[in-house]
């Protein structure tokens, strides 16, 4: 192999600063000024072995003519080149290689880029580890010849040049690799450099995105699906079951939003990080590992085994040269792709607060063994946890569940939480569905669009800046508007604080769902697709209940988060299978007598069915804020003016006018049985009053809002 033309292919892991090489040199003797035949420098500084003229017995005064035509230089740059994960054999560690990359081929690759380099191996010999400090050639000012006489004093031969300054020792090589060129192996054959001379918000890179007319056609086509974004959201890790609201978030994290960049040159991020918080077993590592394998920067690893500096960057010391660089960590390695880290909880607090700046900010400071830097690490990141004990508990909110601090939740755009629930259904479905994988393999499974096609859409909605329109803008600045009311006035401050962050997150979602449209605007559609998103990230932070039992008339629960018990899902299949066989009929000749004695039968099992009482279970932060609210209403009117159980449901609907039609009746409802459960446990008091004016509602003067919270 050494010596013959071929390609590797590797992750870059480190680079070296670009230097001077000295090709080919013209030197001039001291003594009688003959300047000698060109000279290669087999990676090494190497003299003539003696004067040209004969008459001269010059062997080592010789001195170099850089401005000599044939002295020709070159730039050179080593680089380090891991192996693939995917290809390692089985039982080993990454290989790594050094690449020598010469003149066009330097600058071409950074940390983090997977690349096809083509050239031949080489043998180099290991001349730094054999010479001392003093022999080594360096470039330096021209000598005196008192310091000139004492270097050659101390020389053991006489006239040794090039290799054979090292004199008779055991001489070890080493192969590297002499790359020719060096391209991106994700396809894209132009240089890398010219995504990276541009400015900090990324633009660059996303511009240039190629697309031959075919590919375009295909692009047009598929954004004309029918349900586009559901076609989508099933192409994400389509060998999981379910978890539609999570694939829907990893879609949008890895299409991304728009940065920017204000006057005085702060970046605003556009990537979206993700936090996955789930009971074991349930596909958490299969979406990271999806995703990272999934996207052109991906990196996977693993919070128990990863240490600060191994995610950020560590400075190490040259092994030829000496000199300090810096080498990359998973965030800088992933720079403009996603950081999928596992078992996130299993982390140090010293390293988890080591990525603050790099999840925020997108950068890394360093102040290190001389060297002080701030390097690029625009990369998404994307988090699974186990919470504490194994095992969540509903019954108490997410920062007891999870050892994670404030500052880094407040970072997470979404955050999501998976439950392992006995389902008899869900239990089918997923083992119905693994035993199908296991017996058909990917045959088992067909997304709508092929991972080809979805990645060439990704890849060309990633470049888009869609811009906010007006309209948008205001629905972004009411509905923030309303979360913060709610998170002042709800127990939602105790799991999820709404933040100036949470509108960011808005904004980011919001211009990812406009890429995936492939709009060049925002619309306020695309802001509600992520309003919904937000908010069934934000509904799933406080999974603890309270049962509302109530004796009005049953009805259908419209919103989210109310369950409705195992008897009354019962009698509702049993009421609509009797209504849709009194429609249809079992058959064309049956009798109106029949009939009639059906509709009687069916009539007499509601009837006795009916009485039941209501039972509903609502969310306690749900609960939590209708109360709140009720109570701040009573507080303000006070003992004097008291209102009754109508005004206080009348007052309670004009503050959630905004809310659709079926949300309207649902929330009716909703109070109501609020209501009703205060009196029932002696936090309010209904009264007749004295003037007949009916009943009203008072305030229990011991009504502890705290307690009743716990």
């Amino acid at each position: 192999m050494v010596g013959q033309l071929c390609s590797i292919k590797g992750v870059v892991t480190r680079t070296s600063q670009v230097r001077p090489e000295l090709v080919v040199g013209v030197f001039r003797c001291n003594d009688c000024g003959t300047e000698s035949q060109p000279v290669l420098q087999p990676f090494h500084y190497t003299e003539p072995p003696a004067c040209r003229d004969p008459e001269c017995e010059n062997k080592n005064r010789f001195q170099l003519v850089p401005s000599h035509p044939q002295t020709r230089f070159g730039d050179w740059q080593k680089v380090r080149l891991q192996e693939d994960a995917n290809n390692i054999p089985a039982g080993c560690v990454p290989r790594t290689m050094e690449l020598i990359a010469r003149n066009d081929a330097v600058e071409v690759a950074k940390p983090g880029d997977r690349v096809i380099a083509v050239g031949c191996p080489i043998v180099v010999p290991e001349v730094a580890k054999l010479l001392s400090q003093s022999h080594r050639r360096e470039v330096q000012r021209e000598m005196s010849g008192v310091q000139r006489a004492q270097q050659e004093a101390q020389q053991e031969m006489e006239g040794a040049t090039g290799l054979r300054a090292l004199g008779v020792r055991e001489l070890n090589y080493r192969m590297c690799f002499l790359a020719t060129t060096i391209t991106d192996a994700n396809g894209d054959d132009r240089k890398m450099t010219e995504a990276v001379k541009d400015s900090a918000d990324g633009a660059a890179e996303r511009a240039h995105v190629r697309l031959t007319p075919a590919e375009l056609e295909k692009v047009q086509l598929m954004r004309s699906h029918d349900n586009l974004l559901k076609a989508l959201t099933e192409c994400v890790a389509p060998n999981i079951f379910k978890h539609d609201v999570v694939k829907l978030g990893l879609l949008l994290q890895m299409v991304g939003g728009v940065s920017k960049s204000t006057l005085e040159q702060i970046g605003l991020r556009g990537d979206i990080n993700v936090c996955i918080v789930g009971d074991p077993s349930t596909a958490k590592s299969r979406f990271l590992k999806w995703v990272a394998s999934n996207v052109s920067r991906g990196v996977y690893t693993s919070g128990k085994a990863s240490t600060a500096s191994g995610l950020t960057a560590t400075v190490t010391r040259d092994a030829d040269t000496g000199d300090r660089t810096i080498e990359a960590g998973a965030l800088m390695l992933s720079d403009r792709g996603v950081c999928c880290i596992d078992e996130f909880d299993k982390m140090e607090v010293k390293d988890q607060v080591a990525i603050h700046e790099a999840m925020e900010q997108q950068t890394i400071s360093i102040a290190k063994a001389g060297i002080k830097a701030t390097l690029s690490a625009r990369t998404s990141l994307l988090a699974a946890m186990n919470p504490i004990g194994g095992k969540y508990d509903r019954r108490k909110p997410l920062q007891k569940n999870v050892a994670m601090t404030a500052p880094i939740m407040s970072r997470f755009d979404l955050m999501f939480v998976i439950v392992d629930e006995s389902n008899d259904d869900a239990d089918y479905a997923i083992a119905d569905q693994l035993l199908r994988l296991h017996r058909f393999g990917d045959r088992a499974v067909r997304p709508p669009f092929s991972p080809e096609d979805f990645q060439l859409y990704l890849r060309y909605t990633r470049s888009l800046t869609p811009r906010l329109k007006e309209e948008s803008v205001q629905l972004i600045v009411s509905a923030y508007r309303d979360m913060r009311l709610q998170d002042s006035l709800s127990n939602r401050s105790k799991v999820y604080r709404v933040t100036t962050r949470l509108l960011e997150s808005i904004i980011r979602l919001s211009e990812a769902v406009a890429k995936l449209y492939m709009s060049e605007d925002v619309r306020p559609a695309h802001v509600e697709v992520a309003l919904e998103l937000m908010r069934q990230s934000l509904s799933t932070l406080d999974m603890t209940e309270v049962e509302l039992v109530g004796t009005l008339d049953p009805f259908e629960i419209a919103s989210e988060g109310v369950k409705k018990e195992p008897l009354e899902e019962q009698w509702g299949q049993q009421q609509q299978q009797q209504q849709q066989e009194m429609r249809q009929g079992k058959t064309k000749e049956q009798s109106t007598a029949a009939r009639r004695k059906r509709g009687k039968a069916a009539a007499a099992a509601v009837a006795a069915a009916a009485p039941a009482p209501r039972k509903a279970v609502i969310s306690a932060d749900h609960y939590f804020g209708i109360v709140n609210r009720i109570v701040a209403r009573l507080q303000s009117l006070g003992e004097a003016s008291p209102p009754s159980r109508a005004e206080l449901v009348t007052w309670y609907m004009e503050q959630v006018r905004s809310l659709n039609k079926s949300q309207l009746e649902a929330e009716l409802r909703y109070v109501n049985l609020v209501i009703q459960k205060m009196l029932k446990d002696g936090n309010l008091l209904e009264v007749e009053v004295q003037d007949g004016e009916g009943e009203k509602i008072f305030l229990d003067p011991n009504y502890n809002p705290d307690v009743t919270q716990q």
